[in-house]
């Protein structure tokens, strides 16, 4: 009887060791039961996970003892370009497949691996290896036969970041749901800093002060560290621009910090003879040094959070002193620098804010933005202010200066009218000289179509002459009477062609003035039209000749057009110069435009501003 006890106690014990064992193996290997849960699985609280250096294979991992329980919810590791290895199981108890999507909850992460037992390959994501990412988080789609246990390894690594990221289990609707959620504010804010960034560099270009510069090129190094840091360079921008953006993460905090320092300085008027401009630039050169020497991003972290502490200081220093445009630039500074203390700490493993708050650093940038802009425009107020005040002193003060000066200037002014006169006299002048050469000239030529260019060359400077002799009259530059100087040059015209024009008319409808400019083009357009309808429009030398000249809706419209009897217009023909001439004048002087009706009479239509 004792015999049979004693082996019955001992196949309990066996039965007690291996039950032991049972859930001893199972505890290590962390079985997750995913069948009953809905919504959000946290992986991490029940996996186990390896940190340490990249050169470990799965195998290693497998076999050796590196692998530790990890009862946290997140992994917050400071930038140290070490590799995470994290183990878990899933099981389905259910009768059913389920698929779901394995989410690593931080964006921007380089490379990332999924190793799973069926297959020696691993699934590879992660900027590095993605060119299509279409979220801000990866995710992997996995599928659980019902009845069954599946044993994962993921290795995630990112050498120019540091680590903060939680893995979570979820369906993937529920996944692309909460993304599209989170990408809507980061988009809208990311617009506003955009927007309000284009808005500083054209109030640097229009006002000349260079503090807008400093400060739009300030938020243009934020918002491509922003973009990258919150995952939207991986959707957004094409893949050879995001290899080339992940390796920059210093050289653009480097840059934005460096162009804040120098917006400080210009923003707040720091006195180069003073020892806080001199820490300011000790700040400048140790940012530059970092990117060149050092290159580690903690460095450029610890260096940053000097600068927002400094920077505050020294603004509520300057504002104590009686500087009132500091009071907005103190707000805006320092809502960032809690923010960016705060994501810092993050980075460093010391807080989880970004678990809760991941757009925090956002958030403050956009009030920030918001802040300073009103500080450009209170600045500007106070500005106005002193300047009024500037203004109403030196009133009583320069009163008889101003007089004086008046007097001076309109005296000036005189001897510029009677200078530019006598200009435009001898220009007149030297025309009318031109015009008698030519006429001398003509009357030796002996052929006639020789005889021709040179009327028509005479015909063409004569139509310049005329506006400056109106001008000499009239003394206005930009109020040329059209009508008149219209009518003095077609009298002309008809005087030199007085052979083919005695039976055709003219019919002159013109209320206009133009500027010297465009009165000169005007002529010599009308001058080449109505010679040319002179000469080729009538068969009989019978007809009208209609000129019209009007200002409607913001543009000037010139109609030259006769009863004649037209002309089958070809471009490779009609190569004379005066269409050239034309044609060069409306589009390139007057900016205009021309239409041409020549079947049955001819009709010309131009426009121009």
């Amino acid at each position: 009887m004792s015999v049979y006890f004693n082996e019955f106690l001992k196949l309990r014990l066996i039965i007690l060791g291996i039950f032991l064992f049972s859930s001893v193996a199972l505890h290590a290997l962390n079985v997750i039961e995913v069948s009953n849960k809905s919504g959000v699985v946290s992986i991490l609280e029940e996996g186990e996970l390896y940190l340490g250096e990249g050169n470990l294979t799965k195998k290693q991992i497998e076999e050796g003892s590196y692998l530790k329980e990890y009862n946290q919810k997140n992994v917050n590791i400071p930038p140290s370009g070490q590799t995470v290895w994290i183990h878990f199981r899933l099981k389905n108890s259910s009768n059913e497949s389920i698929e779901k999507a394995l989410v690593l909850n931080s964006p921007s992460l380089e490379f990332i691996s999924l190793f799973t037992e069926e297959s020696s390959k691993p699934r590879l994501n992660g900027i590095s290896h993605q060119s299509n990412q279409s979220t801000i988080y990866y995710s992997y789609i996995i599928h659980i036969p019902p009845k069954s246990i599946k044993e994962y390894y993921l290795r995630v690594a990112s050498p120019h970041k540091s680590f903060f990221f939680n893995l979570t289990l979820q369906s993937y609707e529920e996944f692309r749901r909460n993304d599209a959620f989170n990408q809507a504010p980061r988009l809208v804010m990311l617009g506003i800093l955009l927007g309000l960034m284009i808005y500083a560099f054209l109030l640097g270009f229009y006002s000349q002060d260079i503090s807008y510069f400093y400060y739009g090129m300030y938020l243009f190094f934020t918002l491509t560290h922003q973009v990258t840091f919150l995952g939207l360079t991986q959707i957004y921008f094409p893949h050879w621009l995001i290899l080339f953006d992940m390796p920059l993460a210093i050289t653009k905090l480097a840059l934005g910090l460096f162009f804040a320092i120098l917006f400080a300085i210009s923003f707040l008027k720091i006195d180069k003879k003073t020892i806080i401009f001199k820490i300011y630039m000790l700040f400048l050169f140790a940012s530059l040094w970092v990117v060149f020497f050092v290159d580690r991003l903690w460095v450029m972290l610890l260096l940053g959070v000097a600068f927002v502490f400094f920077n505050a200081v020294v603004a509520i220093l300057r504002y104590r002193a009686g500087y009132k445009e500091a009071r907005l630039f103190i707000v805006g500074f320092g809502v960032v620098s809690v923010a960016y203390i705060l994501v810092v700490l993050d980075s460093f493993g010391f807080t989880s804010t970004l678990d809760y708050f991941p757009n925090i650093l956002m958030w403050a940038f956009t009030i920030e933005v918001l802040a300073l802009t009103l500080a450009f425009a209170d600045r500007y107020k106070i500005l106005q202010e002193i300047k009024e005040k500037t203004d109403r002193d030196r009133e009583k003060i320069i009163k008889n200066e101003v007089i004086q000066k008046t007097a001076d200037l309109n005296k000036a002014l005189k001897v510029k009218s009677l200078l530019l006169k006598e200009v435009h006299h001898r220009v007149k002048n030297n025309l009318q000289i031109i015009l008698s050469i030519i006429r001398l000239q003509n009357d030796k030529l002996k052929d006639s179509e020789t005889k021709e260019k040179f009327s028509e060359l005479e015909n063409r400077i004569n139509a310049i002459a005329k506006t400056y002799n109106m001008l000499i009259i009239e003394e206005d530059l930009d109020d040329i009477d059209m009508e008149e100087y219209i009518e003095m040059l077609l009298s002309d015209i008809e005087e030199s062609m007085f052979d083919i024009t005695s039976n055709i008319e003219l019919d002159i409808d013109v209320d206009a003035s133009l500027p010297l400019g465009k009165a000169v083009y005007i002529g010599i357009v009308i001058n080449e039209l109505v010679t040319n309808s002179y000469k080729y429009a009538f068969e009989n030398q019978r007809g009208t000749i209609f000129i019209s000249l009007h200002h409607l809706n913001n543009k000037y419209e010139l109609r030259v057009w006769d009863t004649g009897k037209g002309f089958t217009y070809n471009k490779k023909k009609h190569t004379s110069l005066g269409l050239k001439l034309i044609h060069a004048l409306v589009k390139e002087q007057l900016r205009g435009t021309i239409e041409m009706q020549t079947q049955n009479s001819s009709l010309y239509i131009i426009k121009f501003k």
